[in-house]
């Protein structure tokens, strides 16, 4: 990968779906809200098709939902 294709990467995945996700999480139930962030997340990987990127996706969607599991047993 090149530098630009890595920075491309952190931009979309980081700063768009991260920032935009990371305090905004739906709840345990919320099928609709999870539907969308996985859709997000699938849009995401298909862009960029490389292994940073669905590494990053993937362990994103673990971040989020550990937040949202240990948020909901409070």
């Amino acid at each position: 990968m090149t530098n630009k294709e890595v920075s491309t990467v952190f931009t979309d995945i980081y700063n768009g779906f991260w920032m935009k996700h990371r305090d905004n999480l739906p709840g345990l139930h919320d099928e609709v809200g999870w539907d969308a962030i996985f859709a997000e997340a699938e849009a995401l990987t298909k862009k960029h098709d490389n292994l940073l990127a669905r590494n990053m996706v993937a362990d994103l969607m673990v971040i989020m939902d550990q937040r949202m599991r240990k948020e909901h047993a409070k």
